[in-house]
């Protein structure tokens, strides 16, 4: 049994290679680690199956997040999920050993109080299905308490003809999903004998079936891994394809910024190799789990085949000890995916002289020239919405000071060109001290937008990014402010609160003098050099010494 040793890392760990079957868990196994975690923590782990196999073994999921309260079948949750599946390939078990090693992993620093994990699961969902081919897994424990071998079953054990070879049984069940299922006999087998036999028809397995239900059930599914192994490939969709520079995916920019960017920041193998099937793998697959999420549910979906730096692990059965290493390269990959299945606000503050959306003298009726406008940004790199935001100013002055120049803020929200159903479409807005105004409509008045007198104001409260969306936010002020004067422009996203600008009369002298300043430096420094060499090319002349010709000279000739 899968236990979990509660004193340090190091323990969990050791327990990941300690299945009975040559360190891979067996299916009685992995049923009583999940009944066990729900149990153990039913605060955060609930079981749900999603259905039969062909043989009428359950198939078992299981959600990981901070209230499990709130979950219920997962049907109507607004939380982000990442689904994780695995041994759609009997032969794949390092797959299970994957969903293992991430479910304690979290857990772990869940109850540890990793900040960044506790506030992940609190807006998002690990899904978990260990297997989905549970048939041809239990064929291959047969085999092993028989002979004590492990065989290389690949298919499930639904038969397509009348021979009893375990060949000959059972239907790919990663040939057996709906995008481009099928479209030739590259990517697929139309023979029952082949391994990569497609099935007759498009979902013709319950198994494929239970994860396309589950799927469709689900509309907060943003990211997905579907393990395989080995190799150390990440892929990606299209799979069906015999493009290896996949030509068909590459126009849609906004998702492949998605999976470069899990790329970027989530694989640190050396040896890795990231691209769709014909890029890694060299083949094609069509009617590939993958290819259908992301096409007919626009999830980001990878297909992973776990492996290491070590070459020893290219293997469908790796040794024992060669186990915590694939999971150790794997997992960083795997928990951006889940970084990527919430919101992900990311901000950046820039002083600069950007035009802002309104003109100021609109607003105020008069402009300063001593108004200066900056921006500040953040962006929601995630594939879910934030909750309600509340954008807010905490300013910090001298108690002597009752009164200072209006302040102006405004905002814009610029929608990424996105792949995902039912977004907000690109909103524009302008806010002041007393809420958001749609500023086309020029309802904001200088007296509406007073000096600011309170330590704590709020200026907006019903302000959601969506996905892959940006928000620009425009601050305009006089720099003729009091010395002690400062604020910090803060904005909340339910439980996450980020620091968008830091704004003093010091940084923003810094900043707006240094557009006149340098310049004047630059021009100085070169006045004086030429100053200097005119004074001493005439003394240098006087003494007979060679000097290069004047520029009237050069000019002349």
């Amino acid at each position: 049994t899968i236990t979990f040793p509660e004193t340090s890392w190091e323990n969990v760990e050791s327990i990941i290679n300690q299945g009975d079957m040559y360190g891979f868990f067996q299916w009685n196994e992995i049923i009583e680690f999940v009944d066990w975690l729900q149990a153990k923590f039913p605060e955060c782990v609930k079981r749900v199956d999603i259905g039969y196999t062909y043989l009428k073994n359950p198939m078992i999921s299981y959600a990981l997040t901070n209230n499990i309260e709130e979950l219920g079948d997962g049907t109507t949750t607004d939380k982000g999920i990442f689904l994780m599946t695995g041994l759609h390939h009997a032969r794949e078990p390092v797959t299970i050993s994957m969903i293992v090693y991430m479910t304690l992993k979290w857990i772990y620093q869940l109850k540890r109080g990793d900040e960044r994990i506790n506030t992940l699961l609190k807006s998002s969902i690990a899904w978990f299905v260990p297997l989905v081919n549970v048939d041809g897994y239990l064929r291959i424990e047969e085999i092993y308490n028989k002979r004590g071998a492990l065989d290389m079953i690949r298919k499930n054990r639904q038969p397509y003809s009348k021979s009893k070879s375990d060949t000959c049984i059972g239907v790919d069940l990663n040939r057996n999903y709906g995008y481009q299922f099928g479209i030739d006999d590259d990517g697929s087998a139309s023979e029952v004998c082949r391994d990569e036999y497609r099935g007759p028809y498009p979902f013709s397995e319950p198994e494929t079936q239970a994860i396309r239900d589950f799927v469709l059930a689900r509309p907060t599914i943003r990211t997905a891994a579907n393990l395989h192994s080995y190799g150390n490939y990440w892929i990606m969709p299209f799979s069906y394809v015999q493009d290896s520079d996949n030509i068909e995916f590459a126009h849609r920019s906004s998702a492949f910024k998605v999976y470069e960017e899990i790329h970027k920041e989530g694989i640190k193998s050396v040896s890795a190799l990231f691209g769709n099937s014909a890029g890694t793998v060299r083949y094609p697959a069509n009617g590939e789990a993958s290819d259908w999420m992301f096409a007919e549910r626009k999830i980001i979906a990878l297909s992973p085949e776990l492996g290491s730096d070590d070459e020893s692990s290219d293997d469908f059965f790796p040794d024992r000890k060669i186990i915590p290493g694939i999971l150790q390269t794997g997992a960083p990959t795997l928990e951006v995916m889940l970084t990527k299945a919430t919101f992900d606000v990311q901000m950046d503050f820039v002083y600069s002289r950007p035009e802002p959306p309104e003109p100021i003298e609109k607003v105020l009726g008069s402009y300063s020239i001593y108004r200066q406008t900056f921006v500040a940004q953040s962006f929601n790199r995630g594939l879910s919405p934030t909750p309600t935001c509340s954008l807010y100013v905490e300013k910090s002055h001298s108690p002597y000071h009752t009164s200072y120049p209006p302040i102006l803020f405004f905002y814009e929200k610029i929608k990424e060109e996105t792949f995902l159903e039912n977004e907000q479409a690109v909103g524009r807005s302008m806010i002041g001290r007393f809420g958001a105004v749609d500023w086309s409509s020029n309802k904001v008045t200088a007296a509406r937008i007073a000096s600011m007198r309170s330590d704590f104001i709020f200026y907006e409260d019903q302000l959601t990014l969506m996905s892959r969306e940006f928000l620009k936010i425009y601050i305009s002020l006089d720099i003729d402010l009091p010395q002690d004067y400062h604020f910090i422009v803060k904005m909340q996203c339910g439980e996450r609160h980020y620091v968008i600008a830091d704004v003093s009369p010091q940084r923003i002298g810094q900043s707006s003098l240094s557009f006149v300043i340098i310049p004047i430096v630059v021009a100085a420094a070169l006045f004086l050099s030429l100053l200097t060499y005119r004074k001493w090319r005439r003394n240098s002349k006087a003494r007979g010494f060679a000097v290069l010709p004047s520029i009237k000279e050069i000019i002349s000739k």
